[in-house]
Protein backbone atom coordinates (compact mmCIF):
# COMPACT_ATOMS: atom_id res chain seq x y z
CA UNK A 1 0.00 0.00 0.00
CA UNK A 2 1.16 3.52 -0.76
CA UNK A 3 0.26 6.70 1.04
CA UNK A 4 -1.16 9.48 -1.08
CA UNK A 5 0.97 12.64 -1.04
CA UNK A 6 -0.13 14.98 1.70
CA UNK A 7 0.29 18.62 2.51
CA UNK A 8 2.37 19.22 5.63
CA UNK A 9 0.69 21.35 8.26
CA UNK A 10 2.15 23.07 11.32
CA UNK A 11 0.88 24.47 14.58
CA UNK A 12 2.60 26.49 17.27
CA UNK A 13 2.13 25.39 20.90
CA UNK A 14 1.11 28.36 23.02
CA UNK A 15 2.78 29.65 26.16
CA UNK A 16 6.34 29.21 24.89
CA UNK A 17 9.19 31.69 25.21
CA UNK A 18 10.47 30.68 21.79
CA UNK A 19 8.57 30.00 18.63
CA UNK A 20 8.25 26.28 17.96
CA UNK A 21 6.39 24.78 15.02
CA UNK A 22 5.23 21.18 15.15
CA UNK A 23 4.40 19.44 11.91
CA UNK A 24 1.47 17.08 11.53
CA UNK A 25 -0.56 15.23 8.94
CA UNK A 26 -4.19 14.16 8.64
CA UNK A 27 -5.16 11.15 6.51
CA UNK A 28 -8.81 10.30 5.89
CA UNK A 29 -10.49 7.28 4.30
CA UNK A 30 -13.16 7.49 1.69
CA UNK A 31 -16.68 7.35 3.08
CA UNK A 32 -17.56 7.17 6.75
CA UNK A 33 -14.53 6.43 8.95
CA UNK A 34 -14.44 3.34 11.09
CA UNK A 35 -12.67 5.25 13.83
CA UNK A 36 -9.95 7.80 14.60
CA UNK A 37 -6.37 6.83 15.45
CA UNK A 38 -3.36 8.93 16.41
CA UNK A 39 -0.06 7.34 15.37
CA UNK A 40 3.19 8.56 16.95
CA UNK A 41 6.60 7.32 15.89
CA UNK A 42 9.78 6.83 17.85
CA UNK A 43 13.04 8.74 18.11
CA UNK A 44 14.45 9.79 14.70
CA UNK A 45 11.13 8.96 13.01
CA UNK A 46 8.88 11.18 10.92
CA UNK A 47 5.49 10.94 9.26
CA UNK A 48 6.76 9.68 5.89
CA UNK A 49 8.56 6.75 7.51
CA UNK A 50 5.17 5.34 8.49
CA UNK A 51 3.63 5.78 5.04
CA UNK A 52 2.90 2.07 4.62
CA UNK A 53 1.38 1.81 8.08
CA UNK A 54 -0.76 4.92 7.65
CA UNK A 55 -1.95 3.61 4.28
CA UNK A 56 -2.82 0.29 5.93
CA UNK A 57 -4.81 2.06 8.63
CA UNK A 58 -6.63 4.29 6.14
CA UNK A 59 -7.48 1.21 4.05
CA UNK A 60 -8.95 -0.31 7.22
CA UNK A 61 -11.23 2.71 7.51
CA UNK A 62 -9.37 4.84 10.05
CA UNK A 63 -8.90 8.57 10.09
CA UNK A 64 -5.23 8.90 11.04
CA UNK A 65 -3.39 11.78 12.66
CA UNK A 66 0.39 11.88 13.12
CA UNK A 67 2.81 14.52 14.40
CA UNK A 68 6.58 14.89 14.12
CA UNK A 69 7.97 15.20 17.64
CA UNK A 70 9.81 18.38 18.54
CA UNK A 71 13.40 18.08 17.36
CA UNK A 72 12.79 15.61 14.54
CA UNK A 73 11.08 15.26 11.20
CA UNK A 74 10.16 18.71 9.94
CA UNK A 75 9.18 20.05 13.35
CA UNK A 76 11.40 22.76 14.84
CA UNK A 77 14.79 21.53 16.04
CA UNK A 78 16.12 23.10 19.24
CA UNK A 79 19.86 23.18 18.47
CA UNK A 80 22.04 24.82 15.85
CA UNK A 81 23.18 21.34 14.77
CA UNK A 82 19.91 19.83 13.49
CA UNK A 83 21.31 16.30 13.64
CA UNK A 84 21.58 16.28 17.43
CA UNK A 85 18.71 14.44 19.10
CA UNK A 86 18.06 16.66 22.12
CA UNK A 87 15.32 17.46 24.64
CA UNK A 88 15.41 19.27 27.96
CA UNK A 89 12.93 16.92 29.65
CA UNK A 90 10.23 14.54 28.49
CA UNK A 91 7.45 16.69 29.96
CA UNK A 92 8.12 18.96 26.98
CA UNK A 93 7.02 16.16 24.65
CA UNK A 94 3.94 15.63 26.82
CA UNK A 95 3.01 19.30 26.68
CA UNK A 96 3.45 19.39 22.90
CA UNK A 97 1.33 16.28 22.43
CA UNK A 98 -1.43 17.57 24.70
CA UNK A 99 -1.69 20.76 22.68
CA UNK A 100 -1.73 18.73 19.48
CA UNK A 101 -4.62 16.70 20.84
CA UNK A 102 -6.63 19.60 22.27
CA UNK A 103 -5.89 22.30 19.68
CA UNK A 104 -5.71 20.26 16.49
CA UNK A 105 -7.11 16.73 16.72
CA UNK A 106 -10.17 17.00 18.95
CA UNK A 107 -11.69 20.13 17.35
CA UNK A 108 -11.57 18.44 13.94
CA UNK A 109 -12.40 14.77 14.59
CA UNK A 110 -13.24 14.54 18.30
CA UNK A 111 -11.65 12.34 20.92
CA UNK A 112 -9.67 9.58 19.16
CA UNK A 113 -10.66 5.96 19.53
CA UNK A 114 -7.06 4.75 19.61
CA UNK A 115 -3.64 6.12 20.49
CA UNK A 116 -0.78 4.12 18.97
CA UNK A 117 2.90 4.76 19.55
CA UNK A 118 6.16 3.10 18.59
CA UNK A 119 9.25 3.02 20.83
CA UNK A 120 9.76 6.52 22.29
CA UNK A 121 6.27 7.35 21.06
CA UNK A 122 4.88 4.43 23.04
CA UNK A 123 6.66 5.62 26.17
CA UNK A 124 5.34 9.16 25.83
CA UNK A 125 1.81 7.89 25.25
CA UNK A 126 2.05 5.79 28.42
CA UNK A 127 2.88 8.89 30.41
CA UNK A 128 0.18 10.85 28.59
CA UNK A 129 -2.49 8.32 29.49
CA UNK A 130 -1.35 8.44 33.12
CA UNK A 131 -2.09 12.16 33.04
CA UNK A 132 -5.20 11.99 30.85
CA UNK A 133 -6.87 8.59 31.32
CA UNK A 134 -9.89 9.52 29.17
CA UNK A 135 -7.81 10.67 26.18
CA UNK A 136 -8.77 7.62 24.08
CA UNK A 137 -10.74 4.39 24.26
CA UNK A 138 -7.70 2.15 23.76
CA UNK A 139 -3.93 2.35 23.37
CA UNK A 140 -1.41 0.29 21.44
CA UNK A 141 2.26 0.41 22.43
CA UNK A 142 4.55 -1.04 19.77
CA UNK A 143 8.00 -1.98 21.13
CA UNK A 144 7.65 0.83 23.70
CA UNK A 145 10.74 2.41 25.16
CA UNK A 146 10.38 1.11 28.72
CA UNK A 147 14.07 0.32 29.28
CA UNK A 148 16.83 1.07 26.79
CA UNK A 149 19.32 -1.68 26.02
CA UNK A 150 22.47 -0.09 27.47
CA UNK A 151 24.65 -3.12 26.78
CA UNK A 152 27.31 -3.93 29.39
CA UNK A 153 26.79 -0.57 31.16
CA UNK A 154 23.94 -0.69 33.73
CA UNK A 155 21.21 1.91 33.39
CA UNK A 156 22.11 3.66 36.66
CA UNK A 157 25.74 3.95 35.57
CA UNK A 158 24.62 5.31 32.20
CA UNK A 159 22.49 7.87 34.00
CA UNK A 160 25.41 8.93 36.19
CA UNK A 161 27.57 9.47 33.11
CA UNK A 162 24.88 11.56 31.39
CA UNK A 163 24.04 13.51 34.54
CA UNK A 164 27.68 14.36 35.24
CA UNK A 165 28.16 15.48 31.64
CA UNK A 166 25.11 17.75 31.94
CA UNK A 167 26.45 19.23 35.18
CA UNK A 168 29.65 20.06 33.30
CA UNK A 169 27.63 21.99 30.71
CA UNK A 170 27.68 19.24 28.07
CA UNK A 171 23.93 18.55 27.92
CA UNK A 172 23.78 19.64 24.27
CA UNK A 173 26.80 17.64 23.17
CA UNK A 174 26.62 14.20 21.59
CA UNK A 175 26.75 11.39 24.11
CA UNK A 176 29.71 9.03 23.82
CA UNK A 177 29.72 7.06 20.52
CA UNK A 178 26.89 9.20 19.08
CA UNK A 179 27.34 11.04 15.78
CA UNK A 180 25.39 12.89 13.13
CA UNK A 181 23.29 10.97 10.62
CA UNK A 182 25.55 9.19 8.16
CA UNK A 183 26.21 6.03 6.12
CA UNK A 184 25.96 3.74 9.15
CA UNK A 185 22.32 4.71 9.65
CA UNK A 186 21.60 3.90 6.00
CA UNK A 187 23.32 0.50 5.94
CA UNK A 188 20.99 -2.48 6.13
CA UNK A 189 23.81 -4.85 7.12
CA UNK A 190 24.55 -2.73 10.21
CA UNK A 191 20.98 -2.07 11.26
CA UNK A 192 19.36 -3.42 14.44
CA UNK A 193 15.84 -2.37 13.54
CA UNK A 194 14.39 -4.81 11.00
CA UNK A 195 15.15 -8.01 9.12
CA UNK A 196 13.31 -6.75 6.02
CA UNK A 197 15.69 -5.02 3.59
CA UNK A 198 13.05 -3.54 1.21
CA UNK A 199 11.18 -1.96 4.13
CA UNK A 200 14.43 -0.72 5.63
CA UNK A 201 15.24 1.00 2.35
CA UNK A 202 11.69 2.37 2.05
CA UNK A 203 11.98 3.86 5.53
CA UNK A 204 15.14 5.81 4.74
CA UNK A 205 14.15 6.76 1.16
CA UNK A 206 12.38 9.97 2.30
CA UNK A 207 15.64 11.17 3.88
CA UNK A 208 17.39 10.83 0.55
CA UNK A 209 14.59 12.89 -1.03
CA UNK A 210 14.65 15.46 1.78
CA UNK A 211 17.83 15.45 3.92
CA UNK A 212 16.14 17.77 6.44
CA UNK A 213 14.32 14.70 7.77
CA UNK A 214 17.58 13.09 8.95
CA UNK A 215 18.43 12.96 12.64
CA UNK A 216 21.64 11.73 14.22
CA UNK A 217 22.52 10.46 17.67
CA UNK A 218 21.43 11.57 21.11
CA UNK A 219 22.87 14.23 23.39
CA UNK A 220 23.73 13.75 27.05
CA UNK A 221 20.68 15.87 27.84
CA UNK A 222 18.36 13.58 25.89
CA UNK A 223 19.88 10.49 27.54
CA UNK A 224 19.47 11.89 31.04
CA UNK A 225 15.89 12.99 30.33
CA UNK A 226 14.99 9.62 28.79
CA UNK A 227 16.30 7.55 31.69
CA UNK A 228 14.56 9.78 34.24
CA UNK A 229 11.30 9.51 32.30
CA UNK A 230 11.48 5.73 31.94
CA UNK A 231 12.26 5.31 35.62
CA UNK A 232 9.30 7.50 36.51
CA UNK A 233 6.91 5.44 34.36
CA UNK A 234 8.16 1.98 35.31
CA UNK A 235 6.90 1.31 38.86
CA UNK A 236 3.77 -0.75 39.46
CA UNK A 237 2.09 2.08 41.39
CA UNK A 238 2.48 4.32 38.32
CA UNK A 239 1.36 1.82 35.69
CA UNK A 240 -1.68 0.76 37.72
CA UNK A 241 -2.97 4.30 37.20
CA UNK A 242 -2.83 3.97 33.41
CA UNK A 243 -6.48 2.95 33.18
CA UNK A 244 -6.88 2.83 29.39
CA UNK A 245 -7.05 -0.72 27.99
CA UNK A 246 -3.61 -1.18 26.46
CA UNK A 247 -2.08 -3.65 24.01
CA UNK A 248 1.69 -3.93 24.33
CA UNK A 249 3.27 -5.53 21.26
CA UNK A 250 6.78 -6.75 22.02
CA UNK A 251 9.45 -7.92 19.53
CA UNK A 252 11.23 -10.84 21.16
CA UNK A 253 14.49 -10.17 19.28
CA UNK A 254 14.58 -6.45 20.12
CA UNK A 255 18.12 -5.12 20.61
CA UNK A 256 17.22 -1.45 21.06
CA UNK A 257 14.92 -1.73 24.07
CA UNK A 258 14.70 -4.59 26.55
CA UNK A 259 11.86 -6.99 25.58
CA UNK A 260 12.04 -8.71 28.98
CA UNK A 261 10.96 -5.44 30.54
CA UNK A 262 7.84 -5.42 28.34
CA UNK A 263 6.59 -8.52 30.17
CA UNK A 264 6.87 -6.72 33.52
CA UNK A 265 5.23 -3.54 32.21
CA UNK A 266 2.29 -5.39 30.64
CA UNK A 267 1.62 -7.15 33.96
CA UNK A 268 1.72 -3.88 35.89
CA UNK A 269 -0.69 -2.01 33.64
CA UNK A 270 -4.22 -1.72 35.01
CA UNK A 271 -5.66 -3.33 31.86
CA UNK A 272 -2.72 -4.59 29.81
CA UNK A 273 -2.54 -7.24 27.09
CA UNK A 274 0.86 -8.51 25.93
CA UNK A 275 1.43 -9.78 22.39
CA UNK A 276 4.97 -11.06 21.78
CA UNK A 277 6.24 -11.57 18.23
CA UNK A 278 9.14 -13.94 17.68
CA UNK A 279 11.62 -13.25 14.90
CA UNK A 280 11.10 -9.49 15.06
CA UNK A 281 13.64 -6.76 15.64
CA UNK A 282 12.70 -3.40 17.17
CA UNK A 283 10.67 -1.94 14.31
CA UNK A 284 7.71 -4.33 14.15
CA UNK A 285 5.84 -2.04 11.77
CA UNK A 286 8.74 -2.16 9.28
CA UNK A 287 9.38 -5.87 9.60
CA UNK A 288 8.75 -8.80 7.24
CA UNK A 289 5.27 -9.84 6.18
CA UNK A 290 4.95 -12.60 8.79
CA UNK A 291 5.73 -10.22 11.64
CA UNK A 292 3.39 -7.58 10.31
CA UNK A 293 0.61 -10.13 9.82
CA UNK A 294 0.94 -11.13 13.48
CA UNK A 295 0.75 -7.48 14.47
CA UNK A 296 -2.36 -6.75 12.41
CA UNK A 297 -4.17 -9.82 13.75
CA UNK A 298 -3.50 -8.62 17.30
CA UNK A 299 -4.51 -5.10 16.28
CA UNK A 300 -7.90 -6.25 14.97
CA UNK A 301 -8.68 -8.41 17.99
CA UNK A 302 -7.84 -5.58 20.34
CA UNK A 303 -9.42 -2.62 18.58
CA UNK A 304 -12.75 -4.13 17.49
CA UNK A 305 -14.44 -3.72 20.92
CA UNK A 306 -13.42 -0.04 21.01
CA UNK A 307 -15.08 0.58 17.64
CA UNK A 308 -18.39 -1.10 18.40
CA UNK A 309 -20.91 1.66 18.82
Amino acid sequence: MKLKPFESRWFTPSGLSQRIQLRYGLFEPEGNPRGTLVLQGGRTEFIEKHAENIAELVARGFTVWSMDWRGQGLSTRPLADPHKGHIDEFTTYLTDFHQFMTDVVEPRTGRPDILMGHSMGGHILTRYLYRYPSAANRAILVAPMTRINTGPVPENAMYSIANNACRLGLSREYAASQTSHGPDQESFSRNRLTTDEPRFNAAIAPIRDNPKLALGGITYGWLRAAILSMQKARPKAYLRRVLTPTLLVSPVNDRVVDPADHIKVARRLHDGTLHRIHGSEHEILHENDNVRASFWRAFERFTEPALTR
